[in-house]
C-alpha cells in the first residue's frame, strides 16, 4: 500500500459509495492545474469549495481501480486563499485535445477569456449562458481562473454537504451509524 502527500483547491465535494461505505469524494486542483480525486470518511466542518487543504492519504485497491483515501487533512496556510468571483459562461469552445477557452461576464460587467485545460466544462455548452462562480488564484499578483463551478450545483452541494455534517454532529443511532460507515 503507498500513500503520499497532497495540497491544492477544493474543486468539487461529492457524496460517495466506496463498497459499502458512503463517503465524501472531494476534487481537488492543485496550483499547477493537476486534477486529483479523493475520498475522505469523515470530513472537517471547515471543509467547503474552495478551500486551500494539504493532507496525507493512502492507496487503497477497489473492485474499480486503486482510490486514494485521505488520512489526514488540513488547511493549507502555505497556499494563498483562494477567490471566487460569480461570472456568468456565454461561450465555451475547445481549442486542442483538453483544452477550452471560456468566455463570458463578471457580475460587475466586465468581459473575460480564460483558458483552462478542463474538457468537463463542454457539458455546460447546452445550457448557455449560465451562471457560475469562478474559482481564481493569485499568482505573481494576477489573478488566474483555475475551475468554473455551475452556480446551482455550488448552491445543492453546499446543502447536502451542510445536511451531511448536521446527521453527523447530531451523533446518530449506532444503527444508522454502522450504515453509513457500511458495516452490516
Amino acid at each position: 500500500m503507498s500513500g503520499g502527500t497532497f495540497s491544492g483547491y477544493v474543486e468539487g465535494l461529492h457524496i460517495s459509495r466506496l463498497g459499502k461505505a458512503i463517503l465524501l469524494k472531494i476534487r481537488l486542483i492543485t496550483p499547477g492545474g493537476q486534477r486529483v480525486e479523493l475520498y475522505i470518511h469523515a470530513p472537517p466542518d471547515w471543509l467547503s469549495l474552495g478551500k486551500a487543504i494539504s493532507g496525507t492519504y493512502h492507496e487503497a485497491e477497489t473492485p474499480d481501480g486503486a482510490v486514494l483515501i485521505i488520512d489526514s487533512i488540513v488547511e493549507d496556510k502555505n497556499l494563498r486563499p483562494a477567490i471566487i468571483h460569480e461570472l456568468t459562461v456565454e461561450k465555451i469552445l475547445r481549442i486542442g485535445q483538453d483544452t477550452v477557452v471560456v468566455e463570458g461576464k463578471y457580475s460587475d460587467g466586465r468581459m473575460f477569456s480564460h483558458t483552462l485545460r478542463d474538457t468537463r466544462l463542454l457539458e455546460l455548452q447546452p445550457r448557455l449562458p449560465i451562471k457560475s462562480l469562478g474559482l481564481f488564484i493569485e499568482r505573481d499578483s494576477l489573478q488566474v481562473l483555475v475551475t468554473i463551478i455551475n452556480k446551482n450545483e455550488f448552491n445543492l452541494l453546499a446543502r447536502a454537504y451542510e445536511f451531511s455534517s448536521q446527521l453527523l454532529k447530531a451523533g446518530l443511532e449506532e444503527p444508522e451509524k454502522r450504515f453509513l460507515e457500511g458495516e452490516q
